[in-house]
């Protein structure tokens, strides 16, 4: 060493000592530490601990034992962390358990149960799990918002780590109390990653095994294997005396089957241990929800069982409006009519359900021809639901088709027919506050289940913002032994968002966030919520839940909660901070860029009266996304402010998007509605293509709107126009029937006397008023 000038130090005798205890045991080390005295280099701590992990490698219990009893040591932070993971490599970690005198001095912070925690992972991927588990229990603490021990076994399962293995210690974790849910996490993971050896082997440890755990396994083999797939999956379901309901059967396991021949499948399926009732009633469903109304009535005739399930009338009305085939559809009504055993109004049911699909001439035309077989076959409704029939036909317009559609609802209506008053009696989600506070004393009198309705005026409560109420409520739950779920608490806080009481509802956020970590908040909820803090001015604490709350994947490009995401850019002030949030939903796929929730883009500039602004937003995202939102509600704010050049950009910029056509149109009805009739003249004259069709579109949509003047407009600058270039008579009748429900027989003289004398279309007035001048409408 001297001869290469490599200098003799403390760190070269530390080396020295850890490799002599590695190789020779304890008592070699005896010569390194005279070596360094004769050198007048003192052993530190740091010399100990050298040994010590030499004597741990070398796995010598009785040289390890005498070294512990021999030195003092001093562990510090960085210390207790390597000496614990060389312990851990050899699998001794219960001696460095019993030294904790060494180390008592260190405090276990989150920080460094987050270090021993890495330390556990690596020794996983060391091929020691259990020596992991072992000093994870022992010094890793339980935290409320932590599913403890989840990252340790997550990461068993990834390293395939011996599922037996793990279930032992998960259910040790289970039997101390530490993370009773573990088994149910680890075997939603395990379905989540596709690890399905691990998830058919975790299903014998749970207690209660539940049919929505076998979903994703159908879903796996019917993709790899068919049909096949989905039997082995039922043979095995055999084996944890499971059978699949009738969800499972619609959506997990017929869709993987030959389902072109139901009467082949349900042999199989009888075969295979089913019963008759367990296959038809949702094989049924499942067949008139692929529209197949044929194969649906072939079950329904060859295997004569009940059918009570409510579902099974809106999916008829669907099948039929699809279909057309009423035949089909009475087999299966009057066989559903017959299960209900009692007197019922199915029929009544099923023919509002279908009349409601109804929405054209050739539609009706079919529900009249239903109506005729219903009342061949002597099925009949009761006047209640002939009353909601006639109040929905009665807004169509054909007064020849109306007057055969009231004829036969009159003779398919019994008029004897009551129903039972239970079917009367609202339900608690229908009552108002009073009603559902004495329907509680009323149930609680008779010593009946009042969960439900306590949880019901919780939500009504926390509505109105009482939470003295509330508090109460929560009380008689407990006594009743139930405890809030996070699902309750979700409820509760979406209410108090609803009532507009901001701390009430954030508090309970934070709660669940804190109590409840692993809960999916659903996305309309924490939606609402953000959109509350935003009109309350609170934008950080609202964008920080808009960006970190876990989605629900039912949520993803979902249009079901498009209103909630209009609601929260509405709620906006700023321009800048609006297109941020939309551009925070966009990238979350919360929602997608349309005319709906791009409109309050341009929106908050309409609203300003900014017209510079308002036509740069509109622009731009013409250009961007392809969408025109607020397109007539922009044509109108420009034609009122008189600037020709910005109209001219804002019309190309709609002939980019949907072509000269529509832009055409959109021109056209702004126009009208701004009263500007002589350049309506001039564009109707000089258009470029034919909108007949649009144009009809756009009356009917005024005539729904009830907009008389654009309409009144449109007729008169289109006077002498031919009609193949535009339907005069369809905007007549609109305009005539409007007024009739006004019952304003003194418009429509105005509107007579206003017309030119050369007219064509005077003459069809003339007629309408002499026909209605002796009544009022």
């Amino acid at each position: 060493m001297k001869e290469n000038n490599v200098p003799v130090d403390i760190t070269m005798f530390n080396n020295l000592a850890m490799g002599y205890a590695l190789k020779c045991g304890l008592e070699a080390t005896d010569t390194v530490l005279n070596t360094m005295r004769s050198a007048q280099i003192l052993e530190n701590n740091t010399t100990k601990i050298s040994i010590l992990k030499g004597l741990i490698r070398r796995k010598d219990l009785n040289d390890l034992k005498k070294a512990i009893e021999r030195f003092d040591f001093e562990f510090t932070e960085d210390d207790f962390l390597k000496i614990l993971l060389e312990f851990g490599l050899v699998g001794n970690e219960d001696i460095f358990f019993e030294i904790n005198k060494f180390y008592n001095n260190i405090i276990f912070s989150r920080e460094l149960q987050a270090k021993i925690e890495k330390i556990c992972i690596y020794l996983i991927h060391m091929c020691q799990p259990e020596s992991a588990m072992k000093i994870y229990e022992t010094y890793v603490t339980p935290y409320p918002e932590v599913s403890y021990g989840h990252s340790i076994l997550k990461e068993m399962l990834h390293c395939r780590v011996n599922i037996e293995i793990i279930i032992r210690l998960a259910q040790n974790l289970v039997e101390k109390d530490l993370n009773t849910l573990i088994l149910e996490k680890l075997t939603v993971l395990t379905l989540e990653l596709g690890y399905l050896d691990e998830s058919w082997a975790l299903f014998k440890s749970l207690k209660i095994l539940r049919i929505h755990y076998f979903w994703p396994l159908f879903i796996h083999y019917g993709n790899n294997d068919g049909e096949n797939g989905i039997f082995y999956t039922l043979l095995r379901m055999n084996d944890y005396n499971m059978k699949p309901d009738s969800e499972t059967f619609i959506n997990f396991i017929f869709p993987f089957c030959n389902w072109n021949n139901t009467n082949l499948l349900v042999t199989k399926f009888r075969n295979s241990g089913f019963t008759i009732k367990e296959i038809i009633r949702p094989l049924l469903a499942f067949v008139l929800q692929k529209d197949d109304i044929s194969q649906a009535a072939s079950l329904c005739t060859l295997y004569k069982i009940n059918i009570t399930d409510d579902k099974i009338l809106q999916l008829l009305s669907k099948s039929w409006f699809t279909t057309k085939d009423s035949t089909s559809a009475l087999q299966i009504l009057k066989q559903y009519y017959e299960s209900k055993g009692k007197e019922n109004d199915s029929v009544g049911e099923f023919l509002i359900s279908s009349c409601t699909l109804c929405n054209s001439v050739i539609d009706f035309q079919d529900f009249s021809n239903l109506l005729t077989l219903v009342h061949q076959n002597n099925l009949s409704i009761s006047s209640r639901s002939a009353q909601k029939l006639q109040n929905f036909i009665y807004r169509y317009t054909d007064e020849d088709l109306k007057t055969d559609l009231y004829r036969n609802i009159n003779l398919v209506t019994n008029m004897m027919q009551e129903l039972n008053e239970e079917t009367n009696l609202p339900h608690p989600k229908d009552m108002d506050l009073q009603s559902l506070e004495c329907h509680l004393i009323e149930l609680e009198e008779k010593k009946m289940e009042t969960r439900g309705v306590i949880r019901r005026l919780i939500q009504v409560h926390a509505k109105d913002g009482n939470l003295q109420r509330i508090q109460e409520l929560q009380t008689k739950l407990s006594e009743l032994g139930y405890e809030s779920s996070a699902g309750m608490k979700s409820s509760i806080m979406h209410n108090f968002v609803l009532g507009g009481y901001v701390e009430e509802a954030l508090n309970i956020y934070k709660d669940i966030k804190s109590l409840h970590p692993d809960f999916l908040l659903d996305s309309f909820k924490f939606i609402d919520l953000a959109a509350l803090l935003f009109k309350n001015d609170r934008f950080d604490e609202a964008l920080h839940i808009l960006e970190s709350e876990p989605l629900n994947r039912d949520d993803i490009d979902s249009r079901s909660i498009q209103r909630n995401c209009r609601e929260l850019l509405n709620s906006c002030t700023k321009f800048e901070d609006m297109m941020n949030i939309f551009n925070l939903l966009v990238k979350r796929k919360l929602c997608n860029p349309t005319n709906v929730m791009l409109g309050p883009l341009v929106r908050i500039h309409l609203n300003s009266g900014h017209l510079e602004k308002t036509v740069s937003a509109f622009l731009n995202i013409a250009n961007e996304y392809k969408c025109t939102p607020l397109q007539l509600e922009v044509l109108c704010f420009v034609i009122k402010e008189g600037d020709k050049k910005i109209l001219e950009k804002i019309i190309s910029a709609i002939e980019d998007v949907h072509g000269v056509g529509p832009a055409q149109l959109g021109l056209i009805a702004a126009l009208a509605e701004c009263n500007k009739e002589q350049e309506l003249k001039k564009i109707l004259r000089g258009r470029k293509c034919n909108i007949k069709n649009l144009l009809y579109k756009q009356c009917n949509r005024w005539f729904l709107q009830k907009k008389i003047a654009p309409l009144t407009l449109l007729a008169k600058a289109s006077n002498n126009l031919s009609d193949k270039l535009i339907n005069r008579k369809f905007i007549f009748k609109c305009i005539l029937d409007l007024h009739s429900s006004n019952n304003d027989l003194e418009g429509i003289s105005k509107f007579y006397e206003d017309l030119p004398e050369d007219c064509p279309d005077r003459i069809m007035i003339e007629k309408y008023i002499e026909k209605n001048k002796n009544n009022r409408f």
